[in-house]
């Protein structure tokens, strides 16, 4: 297992967008510049789907069952394209 940069990189963007306000489009490309993405200013559509994906994967810290969050989980990574599952 790798715990480089290039790795970790989406680990740490969905930390800080899932904490971060979202107030706008412009405060939320200067979060993602900061992580040298390279188109980081979102348009109008997908900062709304920014803000739904967050809301998404805040409510897996929420009180409730461990095989409820995995499954929320399980589906963010799934519509993410990503391969990892929890069981």
């Amino acid at each position: 297992m790798q715990f480089n940069t290039y790795t970790s990189a989406g680990a740490h963007i969905a930390a800080a967008l899932v904490n971060d306000p979202m107030t706008g489009a412009a405060a939320v490309g200067a979060l993602l510049a900061g992580f040298d993405v390279e188109e980081p200013v979102p348009s109008g559509a997908e900062l709304a789907d920014l803000r739904d994906w967050t809301a998404r994967l805040r409510s897996v810290f929420d009180p409730r069952a461990e095989a409820e969050r995995a499954e929320l989980v399980n589906d963010l990574l799934v519509e993410s394209d990503c391969r990892p599952r929890l069981l």
